[in-house]
């Protein structure tokens, strides 16, 4: 799988300790930045980075013709929207409009996207081209797999609940990018330290899809 991260979601703290303390004060109101997508790339097969969409098309354009076979976008989303960049406000997420994948914002570069359509592969009718949200909630509504999956003719994959990520401070130094999906939609954060985290966010499989239509 290919896989590209959102670059655009600086840290809000100075340093990490800072980040240790505010996590620990308050797990809810902790939430991955840039730093965390890298860290889950680096154990799931490694990836490229897009501040925003227009990036985005242009890394897709600079892949060979029928080389990508699943792609995955890491980061933030709605239901309605995925963004490639943004900043944390007080338990939220406030989306950059520079990052956001939204059926407008797809509509509007549909040109672009349509020239892009040969870089996934389409020979092989068992295992079909798909792009997957690796987001929260990116699979709970209909409209943005459905914009996704028209524009690029292939299967839009993602999650209809929360993807966690874990942050931890152990004595060997902070520890990154391990991932859990919440598929029962518990709503409660495991411990950072169980085995329930796996490093490769390509372990959890998406539970909504949409297949193309012409």
């Amino acid at each position: 799988m290919d896989l590209i991260i959102s670059s655009g979601y600086p840290s809000p703290y100075g340093n990490i300790s800072e980040e240790l303390k505010a996590a620990q004060a308050n797990p809810s109101d902790w939430y991955p930045m840039t730093v965390d997508f890298r860290a889950t790339a680096v154990h799931s097969g490694g990836g490229d980075e897009a501040v925003s969409f227009e990036q985005l098309l242009s890394v897709i354009e600079k892949k060979k013709p029928g080389s990508i076979t699943e792609l995955g976008l890491v980061g933030h989303a709605s239901p309605a929207v995925f963004s490639l960049a943004g900043h944390k406000v007080t338990g939220n997420i406030h989306f950059d409009p520079k990052g956001i994948i939204h059926p407008d914002s797809i509509q509007d570069n549909l040109p672009k996207i349509k020239a892009l359509r040969d870089r996934f592969k389409t020979d092989d009718k068992d295992n079909p081209p798909s792009i997957t949200l690796f987001a929260c909630d990116a699979g709970a509504g209909d409209k943005l797999l459905d914009a996704i999956s028209s524009a690029f003719q292939v299967t839009a994959r993602g999650f209809k609940n929360e993807i966690w990520w874990c942050f931890m401070v152990p004595k060997g130094g902070p520890v990154r990018g391990r991932t859990w999906y919440d598929s029962g939609g518990m709503g409660i954060h495991p411990q950072c330290e169980s085995d329930t985290f796996s490093p490769d966010i390509r372990t959890w499989k998406p539970d909504k899809q949409k297949q193309p239509t012409p």
